[in-house]
């Protein structure tokens, strides 16, 4: 288990920082945000279309008022992590709490094209169509 427990004001610095170079490479911003409406948890966008093989700047941001997983185990262990942000990244499990007002952030190479599910959802809860998501990664173009 990962927990996010960065500042309000980290967060909203983090959020707002241009995007990555690694190598030369500018990493390109994703944000996956997760908030509630009406009490249900919602995470989005639910789909977000990426090349495949390129660096992506990933930034989950939580906008609820309480904390929420966000969980993507075939992603994390497949793609190749260059800073996952000062976490130890759990490959198996592939999960973050992250704390309300926070933002989570994970530099990588994204793996070969497919369709990666993400849910996202309260502790103790399980996981929704409604709160779940895909980040589909496609042959980049040539």
């Amino acid at each position: 288990m990962l927990v996010a427990t960065a500042s309000p004001a980290l967060a909203q610095a983090v959020a707002a920082r241009p995007p990555a170079v690694v190598r030369g490479e500018v990493a390109a911003p994703v944000e996956i945000a997760m908030s509630t409406v009406n009490g249900e948890i919602r995470c989005a966008p639910a789909q977000a279309r990426l090349p495949a093989r390129d660096m992506v700047d990933l930034r989950v941001v939580n906008r609820a008022e309480e904390p929420l997983w966000f969980v993507a185990p075939e992603l994390f262990r497949s793609g190749d992590h260059i800073d996952p942000g000062g976490f130890t990244l759990d490959l198996v499990e592939g999960e973050f709490l992250v704390a309300p007002g926070r933002t989570l952030r994970v530099l990588m190479r994204t793996p070969k094209p497919d369709a990666y599910p993400y849910p996202c959802y309260e502790p103790g809860g399980v996981p929704r169509p409604e709160s779940s998501g895909f980040l589909t990664l496609v042959p980049a173009a040539s």
